[in-house]
């Protein structure tokens, strides 16, 4: 990070700069996450879109190395990607995975930014999306930000009003999966969802 900000902060201060966000946040993948929300880093304008532009590199290289995995469809090569996305997220974040057939990525969106505690999914706009790209398939997640991977009632619940709107749309929800930090619950595998 000090090399980052010294291609843009005066001669010493680059240091300073990343190690009061390091202080602040804990990680780099923390501060990176967090460079993509309005008024969470307080570093200069030009830093906050440098750090963005990282950000956003850094899950387009992820993407590019999930569409190549040889099985999508496994909870454990989707949630390495989906920790390098959002496992560091400062809030909520509900990000849906939409797929083809062979299980190929066609489109990754973030639906919505919530709270440290909450994030809306709304099943209308992951529908309207699966149509659009025309995915036959679509892995829901999000994550939470208290290290604790377990889902809540209404995280439930709402899972299982997309699943049935998606099948009859012939759309298959394969999974909804929770990330915190580095863990991860799959509400399929738990038996939470049919």
């Amino acid at each position: 990070m000090e090399q980052l900000f010294g291609l843009i902060a005066p001669d010493g201060e680059a240091l300073a700069i990343a190690e009061t966000l390091l202080d602040r946040f804990g990680s780099i993948a923390a501060v990176l996450e967090a460079s993509t929300h309005r008024s969470v880093i307080a570093a200069s304008d030009t830093s906050g879109r440098l750090l963005a532009a990282v950000q956003r590199i850094i899950e387009e290289l992820s993407r590019t190395g999930v569409e190549t995995l040889p099985d999508f469809s496994s909870a454990a090569a989707v949630c390495k990607y989906l920790g390098a996305t959002m496992g560091a997220a400062p809030v909520e974040q509900v990000r849906v995975l939409f797929l083809s057939g062979s299980n190929r990525l066609l489109n990754d969106e973030v639906i919505s930014r919530g709270s440290v505690s909450g994030a809306h999914i709304c099943c209308r706009e992951i529908i309207r999306i699966a149509l659009l790209c025309n995915a036959t398939g679509l892995i829901l997640a999000h994550n939470h930000p208290s290290g604790d991977a377990r889902p809540s009632a209404e995280d439930v619940a709402v899972t299982q009003v997309l699943i049935s709107r998606a099948n009859d749309l012939g759309i298959t929800v394969h999974d909804h999966l929770i990330v915190a930090g580095k863990r991860w619950l799959s509400m399929r595998g738990e038996g939470l969802i049919q």
